[in-house]
Parts: C-alpha cells; sequence; structure tokens
C-alpha cells in the first residue's frame, strides 16, 4: 500500500487522517520547504499532498523540483472555495484518495 503524507494548515488537512494518511500540520513556506526536501531524499511517502495555499508560497526551485517529482508523486489540494463549489472539491478529494489507496470514499458533510 502506497503511504501517504499531507502537509498543509491544520484546518484544512485534519480529516485525511481520517483516510489513513499521515499528515504533517505546517503553515510556515520556510519549513515545508526543509520538510520537502527531506521528502525528496527520504522517499518516506509514495504520495506527498501539499495544500495549494502553502503550495504557492515555496520557493520556484522547490515547487518545480516538486511538480518534476516521479517518486515521490506530488499533488497540490486546491484551497477552498466556499460551499458552491463542495461538490467539485469532493469529487477532486475522492479521485485522490481513490488514486492513493485503490478505493472510493463517499464523503459526507
Amino acid at each position: 500500500m502506497s503511504e501517504i503524507l499531507v502537509i498543509g494548515e491544520p484546518e484544512i488537512i485534519e480529516g485525511f487522517a481520517l483516510t489513513g494518511a499521515r499528515i504533517r500540520p505546517e503553515s510556515d513556506p520556510g519549513r515545508a520547504e526543509r520538510i520537502m526536501e527531506n521528502l525528496f531524499r527520504s522517499r518516506e511517502a509514495d504520495i506527498i499532498v501539499v495544500t495549494e495555499s502553502l503550495f504557492e508560497q515555496l520557493p520556484e526551485k522547490t515547487r518545480i523540483q516538486a511538480e518534476a517529482s516521479g517518486r515521490p508523486i506530488f499533488l497540490t489540494l486546491p484551497r477552498p472555495a466556499g460551499i458552491e463549489a463542495w461538490g467539485e472539491r469532493e469529487d477532486l478529494i475522492s479521485r485522490i484518495i481513490r488514486r492513493a489507496i485503490g478505493y472510493r470514499l463517499k464523503i459526507r458533510r
């Protein structure tokens, strides 16, 4: 089974712990950059999900390295857009989880 790690703002990523993913709450781009550099070397996770707002604050070099990485696979989690966009976010999150663990989960509000 693939190891999933989710990095980002605590209020956004907490729910991923319920899926079995490991979470690393982090809001500081400098610390997130160091975490990601360690992940490039250690390959302790197969799939790494980073919140979009945190990813955009990382240095360009780190973003390019993440986007070009074959393993681990880096994905960005779009920022919340409000209740009207919930269906789209729900579908995206379900697809990410299904791709990572091989099962489709129904997310309930």
